[in-house]
């Protein structure tokens, strides 16, 4: 399971890397943000009684991330831009109802004590990518800011691991509306801040010695992002 969420996580930087690279002789501005993100995440994944591996989870996460960020229009007279950002996040879960992980069995040759696991915790560390973007309608356009509402995009890929030899990855993935505004620092430089709401399908992959499962379920995630951006010489406001 790790080798596949390799590559999708690679898949996501080289999407950001090409966004941000692709309007260098137009309009736009390229910088960095922080954002700090709040979720609250259900999933059941209880299977038949024959199943060798049961979990039901509910939680909610408080992270923070960093990363790159670029706009089309930022600054211009331009009622849409398109906007991308790649980042890395941490941050901590705690569990709304304690969570219960059963692993199967191993084989005596695997476990000479041949018992099974039992995964128990209260709170994890969470760390992961994440690749946004968002289609931008600027409702406001003025020569000091630009105020912009549309819909957005969002994919996570978050990892951890377990005392029980479980390695566990999430993946997410929605979108939902997101409303910002763009001030215009000087002719070339620009604060930014957005805020939006995604609702995410969510799938866990567990891995341990002999098993691999999915789970799935859904989030409702709320983020507040904020950075600077460094616009290029087209990037303007005409009258």
């Amino acid at each position: 399971m790790v080798r596949p969420i390799t590559r999708l996580a690679l898949t996501m930087v080289l999407l950001g890397v090409a966004s941000l690279t692709a309007s260098a002789a137009h309009a736009g501005g390229y910088g960095l943000y922080t954002e700090f993100e709040h979720a609250w995440t259900s999933v059941d994944g209880d299977l038949p009684f024959n199943s060798p591996l049961k979990v039901n989870r509910d939680f909610d996460d408080s992270m923070g991330g960093v990363g790159f960020l670029y706009d089309s229009n930022v600054a211009t007279d331009t009622l849409i831009n398109y906007r991308v950002r790649v980042g890395y996040r941490a941050g901590k879960r705690n569990w709304n109802k304690k969570q219960t992980v059963t692993v199967p069995r191993r084989t005596d040759q695997e476990d000479p004590l041949d018992e099974p696991a039992t995964f128990r915790q209260d709170s994890e560390t969470v760390q992961g990518l994440t690749f946004n973007q968002t289609v931008g309608f600027g409702l406001i356009r003025r020569p000091e800011y630009r105020v912009w509402i549309g819909p957005t995009m969002r994919v996570n890929v978050d990892w951890y691991g377990a005392a029980t030899h479980l390695d566990i990855v999430d993946v997410s993935v929605g979108g939902g509306p997101e409303i910002g505004v763009n001030y215009h620092l000087s002719d070339r430089m620009s604060a930014t801040a957005s805020f939006s709401y995604n609702f995410m399908y969510f799938g866990e992959y567990f891995e341990t010695v002999g098993h691999d499962q999915r789970f799935d379920g859904s989030q409702h995630l709320l983020t507040l992002s904020v950075g600077f951006l460094f616009r290029t010489e087209f990037d303007l406001f005409e009258d």
